[in-house]
């Protein structure tokens, strides 16, 4: 029924697929097993990889002066990445206002979400300290791949709930690590 509405799942690639245009259920099909496994693991992807993943690019003061900053007005300046990051400096592009404020205006919304999501994710990342703690959020990342390994290893390396197609939570795996790709401590 196109006149359903989604709630946002935080997942734009999620998002898209679940929209009136493509309207795609990952889920059909699955047991109620496999749909509270599908529970268990979104949750650990979206509240603990995703919430660490944010802390590591914003809470990282170096990792954000040095790499994500410069990026971020990059993609800002650019967002097709029609122009090099040589030449948007070149140019004299970085000293446009309006895209500064835009990239430290939304690292300060991330960083407010990442110490509002959970108390106890707060406490483990940042420790009351104003920067992210990189030790304990790899080793937080580590314990849950570790988890998502051995359950893909335990279905033969297929889906990670061992259906026979992709399921929500596997996008969101696969969301979650294209963006870890991307980091400078997680990608190791």
């Amino acid at each position: 029924d196109s006149s359903q509405h989604h709630i946002p799942s935080g997942s734009h690639i999620i998002d898209y697929l679940r929209s009136s245009d493509h309207n795609i259920n990952l889920d059909k099909g699955m047991d109620a097993t496999q749909l509270a496994d599908a529970l268990a693991y979104s949750t650990m992807i979206d509240q603990t990889l995703n919430v660490v993943s944010s802390a590591l690019r914003y809470g990282h003061f170096h990792s954000w002066d040095e790499v994500y900053r410069h990026q971020s007005l990059a993609a800002c300046l650019d967002p097709n990445g029609t122009i090099s990051y040589i030449e948007q400096r070149r140019r004299g592009g970085f000293f446009n206002w309006a895209s500064w404020f835009q990239v430290w205006s939304e690292r300060m919304v991330s960083l407010k979400e990442v110490k509002l999501s959970n108390a106890t994710m707060r406490d483990a990342l940042f420790g009351g300290e104003e920067g992210v703690r990189v030790e304990r959020a790899v080793a937080m990342t580590r314990r849950c791949y570790s988890a998502l390994n051995a359950r893909l290893a335990k279905n033969s390396g297929t889906t990670l709930l061992g259906t026979k197609h992709l399921t929500t939570v596997d996008v969101m795996l696969f969301a979650h690590l294209a963006e870890a790709l991307c980091d400078l401590h997680l990608v190791t």
